[in-house]
């Protein structure tokens, strides 16, 4: 059986550094799957910043390299920033992809 959960923040926009990696998320859709492997996507409401020039760039997906621990650490921060009502900031990877979408490697709380 699939698991999965689905939040919804509405906010304001999307913006980017450049092409250093950095872009700031402030109203998007967290999805987890507790299927198989887990993953963790963030969607942009206001469009994806695609710096590795991924061929899915619908979303987000949380880099399955770091440890589960580390994962669950950033979907907290993901989760917790939704019912905050901030923004966060997202490091992408700015040369590879995480399941053919933008991989993230870090995020903040503005």
């Amino acid at each position: 059986m699939l698991g999965m959960i689905g939040i919804l923040f509405m906010s304001n926009a999307l913006s980017h550094d450049g092409n250093n990696g950095w872009v700031t998320a402030q109203e998007y859709t967290l999805w987890s799957n507790t299927l198989e492997e887990s993953v963790i996507r963030l969607v942009p409401n206001d469009g994806v910043y695609n710096p590795a020039n991924c061929s899915d760039a619908d979303s987000y997906f949380v880099s399955t390299a770091h440890n589960q621990e580390v994962q669950q650490r950033i979907y907290s921060v993901l989760l917790s920033s939704l019912f905050a009502e901030r923004s966060v900031r997202v490091l992408l990877d700015t040369g590879s992809c995480e399941g053919a979408r933008p991989k993230v490697l870090h995020v903040t709380v503005e």
